[in-house]
């Protein structure tokens, strides 16, 4: 399972790093989840307070509301799951007490808002239940950490991406059969997300709107403004760039095409100046 390869995966960054524990504290992520989430825990919601405690000696502990606590199990990512009914707090102190690390990456970066899930109030609650214990001089940003782990792909995300990949070359080929000069931008995107639905798929890879880009011409709008009504015409080039989301990963190709005026046989070389 791709979550138990990213855990696995966080415990080697961990040792190379020389960070001892990486703490990702949460709650209630069905109303704006940590983007770390998908990778740990992956498509599941945490709904109370909730903390997530990898160590480089090993240690995967799920500290979570009781409600939650069979999800995290039959993730097998967690080797420790610890159900609780009143108060996080003293779970997070006695597993903290037991791995007694030197250093606690926290999920909060000023840089990367990839790394950045941890809400100042949420932030605020952790440092009230720390105090008095060593523990909250010893907190840094998990950046580096989720930034190693987001870059590095698993045997599982490889293949996923390339599936992805795949299938966005397929619908390539089609509009590259479909599209001919005289239609509008709008009707070779709208192809695109016809074949799209015919294979399944709803999710594009950015905002539907502009994806795919389809600029024909001088006069199309390059950028993120999404197809228009302009048409191709014969001696255009056409721009497109195209992304899916399949199975929770991306693609995103840029192609473009050259439509022949009457007599070429191939486009024309560029201007000798």
């Amino acid at each position: 399972m791709l979550t138990q390869e990213k855990v696995t995966q966080a415990i080697a960054i961990l040792n190379e790093l020389g960070i001892d524990a990486w703490l990702t504290f949460v709650r209630e992520t069905s109303a704006g989840g940590d983007p770390v989430l998908p990778l740990i825990y992956g498509p599941h919601s945490l709904t109370w307070q909730s903390a997530l405690l990898l160590s480089r000696t090993g240690e995967r502990i799920a500290i979570v509301g009781r409600f939650d606590a069979i999800t995290a199990e039959r993730l097998g990512a967690y080797s420790e799951v610890v159900p609780y009914d009143q108060s996080i707090q003293p779970h997070v102190l006695a597993a903290l007490e037991r791995i007694d690390p030197q250093q606690i990456a926290l999920n909060y970066s000023p840089n990367d808002v990839y790394a950045d899930g941890l809400g100042h109030g949420l932030y605020q609650v952790l440092l009230g239940y720390l105090a008095g214990a060593p523990y909250a001089g010893r907190l840094i940003s998990a950046e580096g950490i989720i930034g190693a782990l987001r870059g590095r792909k698993t045997p599982t995300e490889v293949a996923r991406i390339r599936t992805a990949v795949a299938t966005t070359l397929e619908i390539y080929r089609r509009v590259f059969d479909f599209m001919q000069p005289g239609m509008t931008e709008a009707q070779v995107g709208a192809f695109m997300h016809g074949e799209m639905t015919g294979l399944g798929l709803r999710e594009t890879a950015w905002d539907r709107e502009s994806c795919p880009a389809v600029n024909s011409g001088p006069d199309s709008p390059v950028g993120h403004a999404g197809p228009t009504d302009l048409r191709l015409e014969r001696g255009h080039i056409v721009h497109f760039d195209f992304g899916i989301r399949q199975d929770d990963y991306c693609s995103d190709i840029q192609r473009v095409v050259y439509l022949l005026r009457p007599g070429e046989i191939r486009a024309p070389g560029p201007v000798q100046r």
